[in-house]
């Protein structure tokens, strides 16, 4: 078989494959292999439609013991146990605005986070906040509140070592 840059006379001869033409019959095959792309791509550029959410419905969260874990969230903001889930050893909790989903994993030790940093809730009664975690004796992160540009926060920690910021403005004010 005769190559010419790696490809077969059939090929070359099918693409008019030359000594002086290869670099320009390879931008062609390239070009050819990788249309439906860029037509994909260029009509994500043209979509008018996007989903509008409303919130977050739920985030779920591996927790070294379900009870402790609800307590926690139970004695900070007030939720309820809405479903339980012992097959699952889990439970969500919550209230209208905000929930938790709980799973139980004994092994899951502390929690290395990977990339997430925290969890976020507004606190329409903001001003209670430190007070509230003092008296839980709820360790306390950056020394107290953080004074945004916009708004204020208090960062706790919960038993599994989730870091949970209250605020009191809604998404920092910023939309």
């Amino acid at each position: 078989m005769n190559l010419l840059y790696g490809h077969s006379q059939a090929h070359n001869k099918q693409f008019n494959v030359t000594r002086n033409s290869w670099p320009c019959s390879c931008f062609a095959i390239l070009a050819n292999n990788f249309l439906p792309i860029i037509r994909a791509l260029a009509l994500m550029e043209k979509r008018t439609m996007t989903l509008e959410t409303t919130g977050i419905d739920h985030v779920n969260l591996h927790v070294n013991n379900l009870e402790e874990s609800f307590r926690f969230w139970e004695r900070l903001l007030g939720f309820v146990i809405l479903e339980e889930i012992p097959s699952q050893q889990g439970m969500i909790i919550g209230n209208r605005a905000a929930k938790l989903a709980l799973y139980e994993n004994a092994e899951l030790g502390r929690v290395n986070k990977h990339g997430f940093s925290h969890l976020c809730f507004h606190i329409s009664n903001f001003e209670n906040a430190l007070s509230l975690c003092e008296e839980l004796a709820l360790p306390i992160l950056y020394e107290g509140i953080v004074e945004w540009p916009k708004s204020k926060s208090l960062y706790v920690e919960d038993p599994n070592g989730y870091e949970v910021e209250l605020t009191n403005t809604w998404g920092g004010d910023l939309a």
